[in-house]
Order: structure tokens, then C-alpha cells, then sequence
């Protein structure tokens, strides 16, 4: 997961490793502790769901959420 800034700077703030995505599953919930440095306030958080290291590195999908103070 990465923070991108109103200025642009993107900061990785999480990192989750294998993380099963089954069929015809909605949605999925996690919690996943967020790095402290960046302000949560503004910008937006991106996640990206990639293949496991041995594939291609084409994420699989990705998602934002705008933050608002």
C-alpha cells in the first residue's frame, strides 16, 4: 500500500505478502498497520494487488481512497 501525497510523493506505508483472493468473494476485510511519517490527513491511499515474485510484475488490480481531513 502506498500514500501518494497532494504533491505527488508516493511512500510505501504497507506491505502484506500472500494474501489469498477467492471467488465469488465480494469484498475481503484486513487490517493492516500503517507506517507512521506520512500525513493520513491528505492525499490518498493506493493498494495494488500484484502476482507472487516468480510472475509478472503487472499489478492484478488496484484501488485509491481519497483522504480527507
Amino acid at each position: 500500500m502506498e500514500h501518494l501525497s497532494p504533491e505527488g510523493k508516493r511512500t510505501q506505508v504497507a506491505d502484506v505478502k500472500g494474501v489469498a483472493v477467492y471467488t465469488p468473494n465480494a469484498q475481503r476485510k484486513i487490517i493492516l498497520p500503517l507506517a507512521t511519517g506520512p500525513d493520513y490527513r491528505t492525499g490518498k491511499l493506493e493498494v495494488i494487488y500484484v502476482p507472487s515474485q516468480d510472475k509478472s510484475d503487472i499489478p492484478l488490480a488496484r484501488a485509491a481512497l481519497t483522504l480527507r481531513p
